[in-house]
């Protein structure tokens, strides 16, 4: 009863979709935000059938615009298709506003976040040589999401992360690397 759907790819890489642009050193040219995998209208459309169907939509969004775009599609679906309990989920959830940190609590949308990603590890250079250092750094807001009132669960996103959960909760608590010499 749950489907997972790509909205976006990743912020190393320039495929995450951001509201604001890449910096130009990036390589991406002057305006890139990133291209979502799927227009606005059919990816709308099929949030709104899947959640017709009673099934759970699980959306992978790591941009902040991604996650932007999934949260207008599941208010535009719960308000077609009627509230419900549905558990709709926004895997990874890097990047997000302020507004819709709130808006995510009021959806009541889960955040599955991979808490062995919020630490300055190889991939946080390559995202902040991407987006900058202060947009790097405001990545994974999980206290302000908690204290809206998101649901924030973990995940592993395996095989792409290890599977081990005492170092996600580690990293989840400390922000730091869980191995040894990455301190």
């Amino acid at each position: 009863n749950t489907v997972k759907i790509f909205y976006d790819g990743v912020t190393e890489s320039g495929t995450a979709v951001m509201l604001e642009s890449y910096l130009p050193e990036a390589g991406l040219g002057s305006d890139w935000h990133g291209e979502p995998i799927w227009s606005e209208d059919e990816f709308k459309r099929m949030v709104k059938e899947f959640d017709a169907a009673g099934v759970q939509v699980h959306v992978h969004a790591i941009g902040d615009g991604a996650v932007h775009a999934t949260l207008d599609a599941y208010e535009e679906a719960l308000a077609e298709n009627g509230e419900r309990d549905a558990r709709h989920t926004i895997t990874h959830v890097c990047a997000i506003t302020n507004d819709d940190v709130k808006r995510m609590a009021d959806l009541k949308v889960i955040g599955a976040l991979q808490f062995l990603w919020m630490y300055g590890d190889s991939l946080y250079e390559l995202e902040r040589a991407y987006i900058g250092e202060d947009r790097a750094l405001a990545m994974y807001p999980t206290k302000q999401m908690r204290e809206a009132g998101v649901v924030v669960s973990g995940a592993s996103d395996a095989p792409v992360t290890p599977y081990v959960v005492l170092d996600e909760i580690e990293v989840g608590v400390t922000r730091n690397s869980p191995f040894e010499g990455e301190e």
